[in-house]
């Protein structure tokens, strides 16, 4: 929860400073805003005290702006991949989990040229870095590029003001379920430039399982 926001998502990372895990923010999740305030939580004419006895609604707003309830169909559902990869000790990345998911929403992609600025804006970056840029081509077996996404891995976060170090930072890429054949990752880094076969992936059992998080 922040600023009345409560962020909705799967991943989360491990501060070791107290132990606590925190989401990911994937997108924002909000009461049902009125006509007069959007993201702020709905009113009720009942008293405080009969509403907390009930479960809260929460929403969420797609691509378009628009808000659905959150567990309830949206009419824009995609079957998605979600694949988390790990930054190593030795700056490279490695696949942790990988899952089938049913997004509320159709995935967009980016445009090359949209992947090349954030490419460019990131390589300028100094050292040592708070944050990075992940630039990830999906490709189709005749080599066509279906898919794109700068991706942001984070190696820092702020909580209550102070800067905290993510012991394990990573990063969790959304992509369509299509009949991809390789994924492309690359940043600041030559050592993170790499290349992925999809369908080693789902026939990964300890992918699918999550048994590789903790190690």
């Amino acid at each position: 929860m922040q600023n009345g926001t409560r962020y909705y998502g799967r991943s989360g990372f491990e501060l070791d400073a107290d132990g606590k895990a925190f989401n990911v923010p994937l997108f924002s999740v909000q009461a049902q805003p009125s006509s007069t305030a959007t993201a702020h939580a709905a009113t009720s004419s009942r008293s405080a005290a009969s509403a907390s006895e009930e479960p809260q609604q929460w929403y969420y707003f797609d691509n378009h702006g628009r808000s659905h309830k959150v567990g309830e169909p949206s009419g824009e559902e995609q079957k998605i991949v979600s694949i988390t990869f790990g930054y190593t000790a030795d700056g490279t990345l490695r696949p942790i989990l990988f899952q089938d998911v049913l997004w509320p929403e159709h995935l967009v992609s980016a445009t090359e040229s949209e992947l090349l600025a954030a490419r460019k804006a990131d390589d300028a970056a100094y050292a040592p870095r708070d944050h990075g840029v992940i630039s990830a081509r999906l490709y189709d077996e005749r080599g066509n590029v279906v898919f794109r996404a700068n991706v942001p891995l984070d190696f820092f976060f702020i909580r209550s003001g102070m800067r905290a170090k993510i012991e394990k930072p990573f990063i969790t890429i959304d992509l369509p379920a299509i009949n991809a054949y390789r994924l492309e990752l690359s940043g600041w880094d030559a050592r993170l430039t790499s290349t992925f076969d999809i369908r080693t992936f789902a026939a990964d059992e300890r992918l699918r399982s999550g048994d590789l998080l903790s190690q």
